[in-house]
């Protein structure tokens, strides 16, 4: 009998979930993570004499969301797997959040991803996602025992080593108002326990279900997604915004919360703000003069469309800093020959 090699995998829907126990998964301890979130040491008393004044300024934050052909491909193998060139993020040290992302109902991150993240301080966020018909069929059990479904998912993340999820119901509510106060308090427990089992976790909502229980993605944040933003640690915006929208949701953040929204960007370019690919870029200059995050969707683009991934990845970093770096000096009140040498370090 051939022998099976572990392999991470999600958990496919809410029935599975009920039933999920740390003490009935018999490989979770190798799956969950080996290495601890490592801590990024603080800038040096030089860098801090370059920032002067500007110091106490907090720049925005940069979430990566990878998205690749349905996920849990050769990443999903603990113990490796012979397969040629592999898709991996070679500039962890620009990120501050990595979301491992797939359609299945609960993505648990494979370990291959959780150690790599977590040996560059970047914090790993798995996703529960509902969508559709099934997905409303799904919503309304969880609503019907969201303190259940909430400890649930907190107890996944903590037994497999992961720092948080990121919520995304793509499905309108069955009971419509009466749902939206069962998310909210879903929502509101689950970051709640998430910070108590897990130190120094997030929870970060999706822009699509509005207060109103319809599916209707806003692309900024508004009174129709903000009661979700305030129960949790960050809203995603859909990718489809206009050139003021990042600006009128740092004012709706308000100055304590502008860089909790990430505004979404699609690498693959569908109807996302400057058109993705190559020119993604274009629409981070827009979220950093309105000084809130970025969530860059799918960057394996580069991995799934051409067959020299890594080259082009570098293409992709190189036209994005390059053109950021007056607007970078300019909002965080850089000095230009500090910047000029970091960025020659980095991409030279």
């Amino acid at each position: 009998m051939e022998e099976t090699l572990p392999k991470s995998r999600p958990i496919y829907n809410l029935s599975e979930l009920d039933k999920w126990d740390s003490t009935a998964d018999e490989f979770w301890q190798t799956f969950a993570r080996s290495l601890p979130l490592a801590n990024r040491p603080e800038r040096s008393t030089l860098e801090r004499e370059e920032f002067a004044d500007n110091w106490k300024k907090i720049p925005g934050k940069v979430l990566v969301c990878h998205d690749m052909a349905g996920g849990y491909n050769e990443d999903c193998s603990v113990q490796g797997e012979a397969v040629g060139e592999k898709y991996n993020l070679q500039y962890w040290q620009y990120l501050d959040y990595f979301v491992y992302f797939s359609h299945h109902r609960v993505t648990i991150p494979p370990v291959t991803w959780i150690n790599a993240a977590h040996k560059n301080g970047v914090p790993v966020l798995g996703t529960f996602i509902t969508e559709w018909e099934e997905g409303a069929q799904e919503t309304s059990k969880l609503l019907k025992n969201a303190e259940f479904y909430a400890n649930q998912l907190a107890d996944v993340a903590a037994c497999y080593g992961f720092d948080g999820w990121l919520l995304n119901i793509e499905n309108v509510f069955l009971n419509l108002e009466e749902d939206t106060e069962h998310m909210i308090s879903f929502i509101r427990i689950l970051t709640e326990q998430m910070h108590k089992k897990v130190p120094n976790s997030k929870v970060i909502w999706y822009d699509s279900v509005t207060v109103e229980g319809l599916l209707a993605w806003q692309n900024r944040l508004n009174l129709l997604n903000l009661p979700f933003f305030d129960v949790c640690d960050g809203i995603f915006l859909n990718y489809t915004w206009g050139r003021l929208y990042p600006k009128v949701s740092s004012l709706a953040a308000g100055e304590n919360r502008k860089f909790d929204v990430f505004a979404g960007i699609d690498v693959h370019g569908r109807n996302t703000f400057g058109g993705g690919m190559f020119d993604t870029y274009k629409a981070l200059h827009v979220i950093a003069d309105a000084s809130i995050s970025a969530a860059i969707f799918a960057p394996a683009w580069t991995y799934e469309n051409f067959q020299v991934f890594r080259s082009l990845s570098n293409r992709m970093l190189l036209l994005e800093i390059s053109n950021l770096l007056p607007t970078l000096i300019k909002a965080l009140g850089l000095n230009f020959l500090y910047m000029e040498r970091l960025f020659t370090r980095v991409v030279g």
